[in-house]
């Protein structure tokens, strides 16, 4: 007999490591997941309960039965305590190797090629419902893997380019943090100019290739391999 597992496909494991996604389908992604997840969690609760209600009946019906007047009824109710123990931990075992799995595999891949989204998709929101309860209509936050750094010669300004994922309007503020060096902390810059193309100034950008201005750039370490983004919906 072989037992089938739930897997994230292995096409959006490979996307999300790659960073090959928008953040409109990392959104819906996750959503989906959350919503399954918490489905499978009610049915594995309904099925726990009667469960545990059957034992208890089956206890209560062996305990008072002419044979168990007859027997050790402190034996009867340790053999009863172990099987609704041994219940418990094979529920719990399934909730863990089944019912967990897929939100599992979505944050070791999130966190692999998307590590600043980390606090907005994390493991805990997809199991809280937190994304469910805050609705479709929720504004999408705004990150960029920065490919590429111009300094300026006759501005303390750097501009730095990427694929912005979510969007990002002109004098907004960004955070910028270096995932390889944690113990730095982030910085905090202004956004003054946005060009979605050469030659192509824009007031906003969303889920395409940016380059953006950020003021006083130069006073950051400012490099290749970092990130931007947003901490606010």
């Amino acid at each position: 007999m072989r037992i089938r597992l739930d897997n994230l496909p292995k096409e959006y494991q490979k996307k999300l490591c790659e960073r090959t996604l928008t953040q409109e389908t990392i959104y819906s992604l996750t959503f989906s997941i959350s919503q399954k997840y918490r489905k499978q969690k009610q049915l594995l609760i309904r099925v726990a309960i009667l469960l545990v209600i059957l034992t208890l009946v089956m206890a209560a019906a062996s305990f008072i039965s002419p044979a168990a007047a007859r027997g050790n009824r402190i034996v009867i109710l340790g053999s009863c305590a172990v099987a609704l123990i041994l219940e418990l931990l094979i529920i719990a075992g399934i909730y863990y190797i089944a019912v967990t799995r897929v939100p599992r595999q979505f944050s070791r891949c999130l966190a692999k090629g998307y590590p600043e989204l980390t606090s907005f998709y994390s493991y805990e929101a997809i199991l809280s419902g937190q994304l469910e309860a805050s609705g479709q209509s929720r504004q999408l936050p705004f990150s960029l893997y920065i490919e590429d750094v111009f300094h300026l010669d006759d501005s303390h300004d750097v501009i730095v380019s990427g694929f912005a994922h979510g969007l990002i309007t002109r004098n907004q503020s960004v955070y910028i943090i270096d995932p390889k060096d944690p113990a730095k902390g982030k910085y905090a810059a202004i956004v003054t100019q946005i060009e979605t193309g050469p030659g192509q100034p824009a007031q906003q950008a969303a889920d395409c290739p940016s380059a953006l201005r950020l003021q006083n750039g130069q006073d950051f370490p400012i490099c290749p391999g970092m990130y931007l983004y947003r901490d606010n919906f």
